[in-house]
């Protein structure tokens, strides 16, 4: 697979992820069109007929879109992290209520065995 060919690949990732309301049809509507674009990006870049001006303003293109991409991987990534770290601390607040739980749980049977003994011998007089 070439890097224009991934480029592709990743772009039409990064539209399929896009989640603004306003950009959705628009996304959506690209995704079809990206390989014809890129290959005439690459067409730009590589034939030549092109000025050096065109092969740099295609190459720009080509990298802005990259850019884009790697941009939108990144805060679903990090999106991604966050939510997974939340989680994390949401199990050990859980764990450490759980183990409060139990001592609280075995300070009240002490307390209880020991209200039971006081009782026992107070009967026991």
């Amino acid at each position: 697979m070439t890097s224009l060919e991934r480029l592709t690949l990743y772009l039409q990732e990064a539209i399929r992820r896009t989640t603004a309301k306003e950009y959705r049809k628009v996304s959506a509507a690209l995704i079809p069109m990206l390989p014809d674009l890129v290959n005439a990006l690459k067409q730009v870049i590589t034939d030549n007929h092109t000025t050096p001006a065109q092969r740099l303003q295609a190459a720009d293109m080509l990298m802005t879109l990259w850019g884009r991409c790697l941009r939108d991987e990144d805060r679903k990534q990090k999106h991604a992290i966050n939510r997974h770290q939340l989680k994390v601390k949401k199990t050990k607040v859980e764990a450490d209520d759980r183990k409060t739980k139990l001592v609280i749980a075995a300070e009240r049977r002490r307390i209880d065995e020991t209200l039971r003994k006081a009782q026992l011998e107070i009967e026991g007089r």
